[in-house]
């Protein structure tokens, strides 16, 4: 005998790509599933959140599998690659082969629910921004949970964001952020505005949130 339920039992179902949206859209939706349809950031269940040691396994979890599945990924050029350690800051600097201004220069800051996404994974978005946009890529490894908590990305993103205020005019500095990125680009700029720093020429916060 099983205990009634207080609610409404959802059986599980399949949710179709909708075809309503490009090919070049459904294409990256289905890169979000694997081949049992479970999507890749529900490959593990979440832990308390006072469960530090549990975060940081998965966190490790989840950076290995993607240094895995960007092993099979065909590069679309070549970037040249270094890494800078700014104030407290990791950040992946990616020039293309073809650099279409050196007066010009995007910041990078990736998703990941402010716990993931760093590592390899910040350090491939570094080449294939500057590959997609001809121009050099600073990608942002900030600092995330459980050792580092709020603000300590902020504070990493704005140390970027100072050092290169000292090598680019603001306005030909473009902030870029998904996700979790997003709510730091907006955030970044807000700061950067309390601080009275000269604003960025453009910012794009894709999908902002966390």
């Amino acid at each position: 005998m099983t205990d009634k339920i207080d609610g409404v039992l959802r059986p599980e179902h399949i949710i179709p790509f909708p075809d309503s949206i490009s090919d070049e859209a459904q294409a990256v939706l289905r890169r979000q599933v694997d081949e049992n349809g479970m999507p890749h950031n529900a490959r593990f269940a979440m832990p308390s959140h006072t469960d530090g040691d549990a975060w940081k396994q998965i966190q490790a979890t989840s950076a290995a599998w993607y240094a895995e599945a960007m092993k099979s990924r065909s590069a679309s050029g070549e970037a040249e690659a270094q890494t800078l350690e700014i104030a407290q800051a990791t950040v992946h600097v990616a020039t293309p082969g073809v650099l279409d201004s050196e007066h010009h220069v995007l910041v990078d800051l990736h998703g990941g629910a402010f716990t993931f996404g760093g590592g390899e994974a910040c350090k491939a978005s570094a080449s294939t921004q500057a590959l997609h946009y001809g121009l050099r890529c600073y990608s942002v490894d900030y600092r995330m949970p459980p050792e580092h908590p709020y603000p300590a990305a902020l504070d990493d993103c704005l140390a970027t964001y100072r050092y290169l205020l000292d090598r680019y005019a603001a306005e030909n500095i473009v902030i870029a952020g998904r996700s979790a990125g997003g709510n730091l680009a907006a955030a970044m700029v807000l700061r950067a505005r309390d601080e009275g720093l000269p604003l960025p020429g453009g910012v794009s916060a894709a999908l902002a949130g966390g």
